[in-house]
């Protein structure tokens, strides 16, 4: 059994409680040991046989369609928002900072009119 942890390595070996052999064919990490404390765990998994090679690991990997399972959770696309974030530039950010503004001061007309409207009854 295959289990995943955030950036599409596979943990296929368990060495210690603390520690476990990775490998990732497809995001380009290579097999070596990497402590749990350092990973995030996800839901997917893929049944193998112990001792595979990276290429057939590959191969159950891109069988089982995880980059489009994980594609479509919560956390990736958070990720993807939080990457996208970084990459703004001053003039991007300033003009997210004036669309909150807006947003906020509609919201807080609407909430004000409701509250009066509330009162009158």
């Amino acid at each position: 059994t295959v289990l995943f942890s955030l950036f599409q390595e596979f943990i296929f070996f368990v060495k210690t409680k603390f520690q476990a052999l990775i490998d990732g064919p497809s995001s380009g990490v290579r097999r070596c040991v990497c402590n749990f404390k350092d990973m995030q765990l996800t839901k997917f998994k893929i049944n193998i046989r112990v001792g595979q090679r990276t290429k057939n690991i590959g191969k159950a990997y891109d069988g089982a369609e995880i980059n489009k399972k994980w594609g479509e959770t919560e956390l990736a696309k958070r990720l993807a928002r939080k990457k996208l974030r970084e990459n703004l530039t001053d003039f991007e950010r300033f003009k997210v900072f004036k669309a909150k503004q807006h947003r906020n001061r509609l919201i807080r007309e609407e909430m004000g009119k409701l509250k009066k409207a509330a009162k009158t009854e």
